[in-house]
This record gives structure tokens, sequence and C-alpha cells, in this order.
């Protein structure tokens, strides 16, 4: 691929599809379930009322079918990223693509007689998918008030459509919804889906640019920590049985990174937060063995309130947090050994602040998870993400390389 030319507009997208792997192959052959009613829904996991509820269900099999198959797409912040870029590229703007399944998947199997529905086990994906009598895509709720629980619905379902089409199912396909059901198809859904696509897009060039950038910078930072400069957290027993030491905390906070670790917009911000802090007391969150509760990143993520969110500089409206978006936000923290608790106080650990320090001063953003998420975006907005992404990357990459990390 030809590198951007010298002063190239920074909005501008490189093609990148020739890099990405073959298209996968066409649906499976006709199997036992023939005519069954296949129920894709988002994976939410830890999203207000993900998953298939028994509504959801009852619906599902009032369609007719003997057999309803359910199975939870893939996330929709799981990327299918193209390879082989050189690093003279970067960054560089995607188009998102949600990662196809994969290994063996199987689904929950359900039959239904008289009217009455059980559950029967499971079966392979391949088998569920082929030659359905209906497909449905249940579109989640809300769960957050406003344009935000609008956006986010849509980011869900736009990973039921990628996974959709990279099975090749299309035809008709029947949206159920708190309202019932609206006969579509998949060119329906993704014009469902398309007020959601600037977020969508911008979160994929976050992770990918990041993936490739950032990980060298965490990579360095892990290098100049020692095991002394790590925390592990348990009761003596408890490190022991499960083998954990700061040395093994820090091998695999290495091996994390090496692989491409990815902090997510609000992650990072959240970090520098810690840093600015100083010191915060989370001595409620300490459990009675010495470990702290997955929940600790509430102690500065709930308001006044008692609203989860991510506030930013107060600018604009909060961005919404579910409680288990603090808890992946802390394990990726923890995890990567960028924070400790010390006498009950939470704070940077060294290698969170070697992290920082290996990053350009403007990667401190606190509005940058809140700029975008509580109205509908356009075109002109989708242009603004991608170049201030694509502004926030090259002052990481010039630190970077700078560094010698390249």
């Amino acid at each position: 691929m030809a590198p951007m030319p010298a002063g190239a507009n920074e909005r501008a997208c490189h093609d990148l599809s020739p890099y990405f792997d073959a298209p996968l192959p066409k649906g499976p052959e006709p199997s036992p379930l023939s005519g069954q009613t296949f129920v894709v829904a988002p994976h939410a996991r830890g999203a207000p009322d993900d998953g298939f509820d028994d509504l959801t269900l009852d619906k599902a099999a009032s369609l007719g079918s003997r057999w309803v198959c359910t199975y939870d797409s893939p996330r929709w912040d799981r990327w299918r990223f193209p390879r082989g870029i050189d690093w003279k590229d970067f960054p560089v703007a995607l188009d998102p693509v949600t990662r196809s399944p994969s290994g063996n998947p199987r689904c929950t199997i359900h039959e239904v007689t008289g009217g009455i529905r059980r559950y029967v086990g499971h079966a392979p994906l391949a088998d569920a998918m082929s030659d359905p009598r209906e497909t449905v895509v249940a579109m989640p709720a809300a769960g957050f008030p406003g344009t935000y629980g609008h956006q986010r619905s849509r980011l869900l379902v736009a990973g039921c459509v990628d996974f959709l089409e990279a099975a090749d199912r299309g035809g008709r396909i029947r949206l159920l919804d708190a309202g019932g059901f609206t006969d579509t198809d998949l060119a329906g859904l993704r014009a469902m889906c398309a007020p959601a696509e600037p977020l969508r897009r911008f979160r994929c060039t976050w992770d990918f640019n990041f993936r490739a950038i950032g990980s060298k910078a965490l990579c360095h930072a892990l290098s100049l920590a020692g095991p002394g400069d790590v925390s592990s957290y348990g009761s003596k027993a408890d490190r022991s049985n499960l083998g954990r030491t700061p040395e093994y905390d820090l091998r695999h906070a290495r091996h994390m990174a090496d692989e491409g670790a990815i902090l997510s917009p609000v992650t990072l911000q959240v970090l520098y937060d810690v840093a600015r802090r100083g010191g915060t007391d989370v001595s409620s969150y300490i459990g009675p063995y010495g470990e702290p509760a997955a929940s600790v990143l509430e102690a500065i993520l709930v308001d006044g309130d008692g609203v989860l969110g991510w506030r930013g500089t107060g600018k604009y409206l909060a961005y919404p947090l579910h409680p288990m978006d603090v808890v992946t936000i802390w394990r990726q923290l923890e995890g990567l050994c960028l924070v400790e608790i010390v006498d009950g106080n939470l704070r940077i650990a060294p290698a969170g602040r070697h992290f920082l320090d290996a990053l350009h001063p403007d990667c401190h953003d606190p509005d940058l998870p809140c700029r975008w998420t509580h109205r509908e975006l356009g075109p002109d907005d989708q242009a603004a993400m991608d170049a201030s992404l694509i502004r926030t990357f090259r002052k990481m990459k010039t630190r970077v390389n700078a560094l010698g990390l390249r």
C-alpha cells in the first residue's frame, strides 16, 4: 500500500480492504435442525437487560417453529483488524467490522411443543444457522437514558449485522424489540444502525492504533518496572494458591502488553485521573483478606448524586458507565500493573507512571470519551472524530519513535 502523500489531509482514510483475510465461506449445509427459528442477540456482557430473557424467548417461540436456537453474537467492540500495514503508515482510520466467532461456537436449543418451551441443550452454531425458518435479531433495551441509550442499542445491533453478513445470512429478518416484530433485512438493519456508525468507527480506529502504538509504550513501561514495583492483592494463602506473586503479576502484565493490550479511551483517562489525584481512599472497598473489590474505581467514578460515569472536565454531559464497565476498567489497569493500592489508598503504580511519561501530554484529554456521546452524529462529526484521533496518535507515535520503540 502506498504511504499517505506528504501534506495529505489528516482526515484522509487509507483503503485497507486488501489487507483483510479472505471472506468467510458460505453457510453450512442443511442439518437435522432445519426449519428452526434462529435468534441472535448482541453480546452485551454486563449491560442492562442483556441476554435472552423469558419474554424474548417466548416471543420467538410464538413464531411456530419446533426449535428455537439462540446465540449471543460476538461483542460489538471486538474488531477484525487488517494486517501488514507498515509502521510509517500509522495512524490510520478504519471502517469497523466486528470479528467473527472463532473455534467451534455453540448455541442454546429450546424445543417448543404445544406452546410450551423447554431447554434442550446446546448445538454447534453451524447447525443452528443452517436453513432457518426464521432469523430474528433481538434488539436490547436502551439501558441508559437519552440519545446515548439509543446509540448504544444501535452499536450492539451493528455487531449482529456484521455477524449475519459474514455468515451469508441474508433474506428476511425479523427485528424483535419492545414493540414486537418488524420485518426487515440486512440492509434495513444497517440503515437503522447508521447513526451509531461514527461511534463504531471512532472506537475501532482508537483500538487499532492503540494496539499498534500505545502497546509499545506499555511494553516499555513494564520493562522499566521490577517485581518490587508490583502489588499482589489478597491474603498470602490466596496468592500462594493462585500462584500470584509480584513476579507472576509482572510477567502476566508483560505478556498482555506483548499481545497488544488495548486501553479504551475511558480507561486511559481514568489512569490520568488516578495519577492526578495522587491517592484516593478506597479502604471501604478492601475485602477481609486484603483484596480490593472489582468495583473499587467507583470511588472516583460516582458523582455526588450517586450516578456512575466519566465526567471529564464537566464541559459535556458525563459518559455513562455500567458497573461491569467499571470492573473491566479496573481489571485492565490492575492486570497491567498500572495502578496499586497502598495503605488503603488507590494510586498510580511505577509502571503506570512510566507509561504516562512515554505518552505525549496531549494524550491527556479528559473530554475525549464525552465529546460525541450525547447527540446524533453525522458525516461532519465523523470527519472531526477521525481528525481528532489521527492527531492524538501521531503525537503518541512521535514519542514512541523518540524512545526508540518502533
